[in-house]
């Protein structure tokens, strides 16, 4: 029997984790390569992942709603169409419930076969109760080249609801032990691998943690060695709050970095954390002498980081309680970070797109039937903030440190409405489209977010954002900086109005744009005249250009 395994991929470079939000087969059906086999949700994006091999879904470790780290075994699929699979056999992985269960290791995976290495058994990290997220190994009971039996005592874990003993899904030899005691892991995420095979050597006389775990996400450079564990301290709790994945902990511990020290790198990552990328780059530049930590003080604090309020009661029958999703967690920590990172300063202009309108009306059935969707007015104003850009190219930069970073391409953010919230997926390189390019661009990433089939790199990478509240009615609004960029505009709806030209009173289609940009870099002065510049482009559109 042939088994591929599936694993969570990796949707983005700071992406550590995703939901699986749903699976499109169940065990025993049969899936087709490249097939949809089921979908995950990411803060950047939500994706249907494909199948990578053809086969028959021998084993599905993980319900729908789970968040699972990335690179950890989800699901395995039998190439063997013969070999028989029973339909009713536990689909998603069982999870105890209670703390006062005896935790079972979760996803235990059925044998995969190793010509070289024989059969192994992962031990992953329970979920101790349904709100618990990660665990902290207290204690290893076995050390690498030990055996051990089934039920016995493995290792000890701490949550911040219960401390337990956890037994060995298998007996066998331990053959690798992915993290060492004091370190905090999410939950499902393979902390040791057990062989069931007699035939397997394991050479080691004391406690071993190999860099398996480590070797998923840092760089090849890295070698595959098998690093001798001293002993650690025990871990320092960050005086911050700040949360530290367990891969920037096990580079900490192996640099020998101290919380103090670790506390004062900056973060590029998701609500301020410090990312793989962000604590190797600072063990480079240590080892060359430069000095490169500054205060986490002036790093955002993550949304979900904020101290929560004290316990509000409800009137009974009187609420509605709707729990929050994935999509709407990482929304709302962007929004939190963005406010906490930029100083906010927002204005408003209006232009006369009366040209634009009858531009669009002369053109819009002919476009529809050679292009074959709507022609909207949004290209209109995505061409008119490409050429500001041109002219105020601080507009489209980016703050790191006290250095900004001005982008030298132009890749506009869109904001897309979609049913449980928003997405912005990324026109890149549009001060290379005209009108038409920057329409179809548009209309393509639009369809392809509401249907899940964005990849990652379409929604990363954006230098300037647009969004359009006037899509729904309204004639403005403020919206939030899309971090790391430094301004956003928003467009508001285009209304028929009175306006004075000439001392004479004319009915003109008005719009009203509004922008919100970065005070550090961006004072009114720059803000107004570039959206002078683009009221400028606006009126001024070249009606006899082709389309």
């Amino acid at each position: 029997m042939a088994l591929i395994d599936v694993v969570m991929p990796q949707m983005g470079e700071s992406i550590a984790e995703g939901t699986i939000s749903k699976w499109h087969k169940n065990i025993g059906d049969k899936v087709a390569k490249d097939e949809t086999l089921l979908e995950i949700s990411t803060d950047k994006v939500d994706s249907e992942i494909p199948s990578p091999a053809a086969g028959v879904i021998a084993e599905i470790l993980f319900p729908e709603q789970t968040t699972v780290a990335v690179h950890t075994v989800i699901a395995r699929i039998n190439t063997d169409v013969n070999t028989p699979v029973t339909p009713s056999a536990p689909s998603p992985v069982s999870i105890s419930e209670s703390a006062n269960q005896k935790p079972q290791a979760v996803g235990t995976p059925a044998e995969s076969v190793n010509q070289s290495n024989g059969s192994f058994i992962d031990v992953v990290m329970p979920q101790m109760g349904e709100s618990i997220a990660e665990g902290t190994i207290t204690k290893w009971h076995k050390k690498v080249g030990d055996k051990v039996a089934k039920d016995e005592t493995l290792l000890e874990i701490s949550t911040d609801k219960v401390d337990s003993e956890i037994p060995s899904p298998a007996a066998g030899v331990v053959a690798e032990i992915l993290f060492p005691e004091q370190t905090t892991v999410s939950v499902h995420t393979v902390i040791a691998r057990i062989s069931t095979s007699e035939k397997v050597s394991v050479t080691a006389t004391k406690s071993t943690v190999t860099q398996t775990a480590i070797q998923h996400q840092t760089t090849s450079r890295e070698s595959e060695q098998v690093v001798t564990h001293v002993q650690p301290q025990k871990q320092e709790q960050p005086s911050s709050g700040r949360f530290y994945s367990p891969l920037v902990l096990n580079i900490a511990r192996m640099e020998n970095i101290p919380m103090s020290e670790l506390e004062q790198i900056p973060g590029t990552g998701s609500g301020g954390r410090v990312s793989k990328k962000d604590i190797l780059a600072y063990v480079e530049q240590k080892k060359s002498g430069k000095t490169v930590a500054q205060p986490f003080a002036s790093a955002a604090p993550s949304y979900q980081q904020t101290k929560p309020a004290p316990p509000v009661t409800y009137p009974a029958g009187r609420v509605e309680i709707i729990k929050m999703d994935t999509m709407r967690r990482a929304i709302a920590e962007h929004m939190v970070r963005s406010k906490h990172t930029s100083p906010h300063v927002g204005s408003v202009s209006e232009a006369d797109v009366t040209n634009i309108v009858k531009f669009r009306e002369k053109h819009k059935a002919a476009f529809e039937k050679r292009e074959g969707f709507n022609l909207t007015y949004t290209p209109f104003f995505l061409e008119a903030v490409v050429k500001a850009l041109k002219d105020y190219p601080m507009l489209n930069s980016s703050v790191d440190g006290d250095n900004i970073i001005i982008r030298k391409d132009i890749n506009l953010g869109v904001a897309v409405a979609l049913e449980n919230g928003l997405i912005v997926p990324v026109i890149k390189n549009a001060d290379q489209k005209n009108l038409v390019g920057l329409a179809r661009s548009l209309n393509d990433l639009a369809a392809r977010a509401r249907s899940k089939k964005l990849v990652p790199d379409e929604v990363t990478g954006g230098t300037f954002t647009v969004t359009n509240p006037g899509g729904f009615g309204n004639l403005y609004g403020f919206p939030i900086i899309n971090q790391p960029q430094v301004a956003i505009l928003g467009v508001g709806a285009i209304k028929k109005r009175p306006v004075v030209i000439d001392d004479a009173i004319a009915i003109r289609s008005m719009v009203y744009i509004s922008m919100s940009y970065d005070h550090r870099i961006i004072d009114g002065a720059l803000g107004g005249m570039f959206m002078q510049k683009v009221v400028f482009y606006l009126e001024n559109f070249d009606v006899n250009q082709a389309i």
